[in-house]
């Protein structure tokens, strides 16, 4: 169906893929909350870059990223952890 995915998207990565790194062992998973970050928000990006502003899944990328940046915002606040909040896109 997406022939030429792989053609617009230079950096693909999926839930699994991010799922697959968490559960690595400690020297190949994330070092990082803006690594994980990072990597979601390529996703959602990704989703972003290769389908139409008007499509489904465009949309929710858009509101898949905004609930997730929030998310992991309360989390780390909640935790102690430290986060650069310059790149998310937190809706109160």
């Amino acid at each position: 169906i997406w022939k030429d995915y792989y053609e617009v998207i230079k950096n693909p990565i999926s839930m699994a893929h991010i799922r697959q790194i968490m559960n690595a062992s400690a020297a190949k998973t994330y070092s990082s909350l803006e690594q994980f970050r990072d990597d979601w928000h390529l996703m959602f990006q990704n989703a972003c870059t290769y389908n139409q502003d008007d499509s489904q899944i465009y949309e929710d990328a858009i509101e898949l990223r905004a609930v997730f940046d929030s998310k992991l915002a309360d989390m780390a606040q909640e935790y102690g952890y430290s986060l650069d909040t310059s790149l998310l896109t937190v809706y109160e």
